[in-house]
This record gives C-alpha cells, sequence and structure tokens, in this order.
C-alpha cells in the first residue's frame, strides 16, 4: 500500500497543512489498530520493520508525539471552521495526549475562540488529588491534558482579540505572564483592555503542573516549550508568573510600562496612567526614550504635568540625544 500511496506514510503535521480531512482518514485507516500491540511491546526483532503506520495507533508515546505536532499544524489553518474541523479530527481520533501550549497560542492569537472552547471542553482538568484521578482518566482514554497560560492572553492582546483575550482569563486557571501581557496592550494603545484588566485581573488560584502529571504523560513525552517556565522577567517573579492584582503591577513597577508607551508613541497611554497615578518618582526617565524619539508632544506632557525638568529635557538635547 505504501509503495502505490505514499501518503499513507506521511506524518501528521505535513498532512495537516494541506488542510484534508480525507487525507487524514486515509493515513488513519492505513494504520495498524489499537487492539495490536505496540512493535515496541513485542520486543526488538519482532515487530517487522519500522513504519508510521505500526505505531500511529498502538504506541501511545508516539501518537502522543504525533498529536502535540500534528493539532500545531491544524489551529495555523486560516479558515477557522477548518482549523477547528481538523481540530476536532484529531482530539477525537487520539486521547490521553497533549494539546501544547504552541498550538494555545496560536489559536489565542488567531483569535479562533471555538477552538479554544474545544479544548476546554474535552481537557482533563488538573486535580489537587495527588494526580491519581488524572492519571485514572487518561488510562480510560478520556480528553487531553492542555497547556493553558504563560503567554496567552499575552498573544490575544497582541492581535487585538478582545473577546478571547477575556475569554481566557474567565475560563481557565493557569500561571501567567501579566507583566508581559500588559506591555502589549500598553505597545498597542489598547486602553479599553487596559481598563478591563485592572477592573477584573485577580490571580484566581490555579493547579500548576504536577510532577505526577508529567510523570504519568512521560518525560520524554512532552514539548520543549512546554518547559518553557522562565520568562523573560524570570521564574519566581510573581508579577510575571501568576498574574497578581493588575493596579498593584502598574503603580509597583510604572517606569517600565511608561518607557514601553513613550518609546511606541502611545500619549494617550501615557496621560491614562498619569491620570490614574502610575506613577513614581522614577517616571521623570520616560524623558529620554521621548527626547530619543523626537516626540515633542510627550516632552511637553511631561514638562507640563512636573513629571521631569524642562532642564533635563534640554540637556538631553544637547548631548545630542536627537
Amino acid at each position: 500500500t505504501a509503495f502505490l500511496d505514499a501518503a499513507v506514510e506521511m506524518e501528521l503535521c505535513k498532512a495537516c497543512t494541506f488542510n484534508s480531512l480525507r487525507l487524514l482518514d486515509r493515513i488513519w485507516d492505513s494504520s495498524l489498530p489499537e487492539t495490536h500491540p505496540s512493535p515496541a511491546e513485542v520486543g526488538p526483532g519482532n515487530g517487522g520493520s519500522w513504519t508510521r503506520r505500526k505505531y500511529l495507533r498502538t504506541d501511545r508515546h508516539y501518537r502522543r508525539f504525533q498529536l502535540r505536532r500534528a493539532i500545531v499544524e491544524a489551529v495555523k489553518i486560516e479558515d477557522a471552521k477548518a482549523a477547528l474541523r481538523m481540530v476536532q479530527w484529531l482530539c477525537t481520533k487520539f486521547h490521553g495526549c497533549i494539546v501544547p501550549v504552541t498550538a494555545v497560542h496560536t489559536a489565542a492569537g488567531k483569535g479562533n475562540l471555538d477552538v479554544l472552547k474545544f479544548f476546554k471542553a474535552i481537557e482533563i482538568p488538573g486535580r489537587r488529588d495527588g494526580g491519581a484521578a488524572m492519571r485514572d482518566e487518561i488510562e480510560n482514554d478520556k480528553g487531553h491534558v492542555v497547556r493553558w497560560g504563560r503567554h496567552d492572553m499575552e498573544h490575544a492582546a497582541a492581535n487585538k482579540q478582545y473577546e478571547t483575550t477575556t475569554w481566557l482569563y474567565q475560563n481557565t486557571c493557569a500561571p501567567r505572564a501579566m507583566k508581559s501581557t500588559l506591555m502589549t496592550v500598553v505597545h498597542h494603545g489598547d486602553i479599553a483592555l487596559l481598563e478591563w484588566f485592572r477592573a477584573n485581573y485577580r490571580t484566581l488560584g490555579f493547579d500548576p503542573d504536577t510532577e505526577e502529571e508529567e510523570y504519568e504523560l512521560a518525560e520524554a513525552d512532552r514539548d520543549r516549550e512546554d518547559l518553557d517556565l522562565y520568562d523573560e522577567f524570570g521564574f519566581g517573579n510573581e508579577g510575571a508568573l501568576t498574574g497578581e492584582n493588575v493596579g498593584e503591577l502598574l503603580r509597583g513597577d510604572p517606569e517600565e510600562f511608561i518607557r514601553t508607551a513613550v518609546f511606541a508613541g502611545r500619549l494617550d497611554v501615557l496621560k491614562w496612567m498619569v491620570q490614574n497615578g502610575y506613577v513614581n518618582k522614577s517616571t521623570y526617565l520616560a524623558v529620554r526614550p521621548a527626547v530619543e524619539t523626537n516626540r515633542l508632544d510627550i516632552v511637553e506632557f511631561l514638562i507640563s504635568n512636573k513629571l521631569v525638568e524642562a532642564g533635563r529635557a534640554l540637556r538631553l538635547d544637547i548631548r545630542g540625544q536627537v
């Protein structure tokens, strides 16, 4: 069969790029059924020659590997409905696998809320009972583990997917790089979303990735990106990883947000931060990027609101900062 139809040996991740359920069905139907033992189980020399078709449905580690790669390609499909159909096909055929963070980030960035809702519907939720219940569910082939969080809201906010951003917060509990998300919102000048975050975002509580879960899903099965517990602000930075009160984040380190707004030329965001009291003694540092980017309107605003002395701005100009 493989000689006449090479498609049956195609990797699922490549097959998904063709946006063809018929192709996926062809690969699936040509593979050994789940009732057959995995070649890895029968031992070396007893399984015949190596082919994907022998492992795809029989070996749980290999199918988890294939699902993670394939679902990332599926969510990249431009047609949102077609992407959903392919994701549904994959998640129906496979069970007890990991939906990687890359797939969640991509769906969030595209604003494909239907895909995210489907992930939520089929996920095996985190547990606080030592992981036993979740292991039982995985062994009984119920659903998948979905990697929410880290930068999913940031990806949604970067593409101005307001509904997706709020849905993620309201429906999923996960550690998130909230500081990165706010930086992105400030850079894009989305004051409405800043207001929403300030009014609504609190740490809801979440189940971190437990050792039990990771052990059950096999350490070798995990995506390298799923291991990225360290974002650019460092592991253990509560503001970066767990998303404390947004007002506290803005108030505790306003100069970084202000500099981001200035470099992006977002005078409206700068005004919003000043009006809401998100300033401190270091706010005067914002004058340097304002001078460097020739934003006279921002320099005038900083001076008129007594956030920087006119002489300091003049000295920067004289020193050739513009």
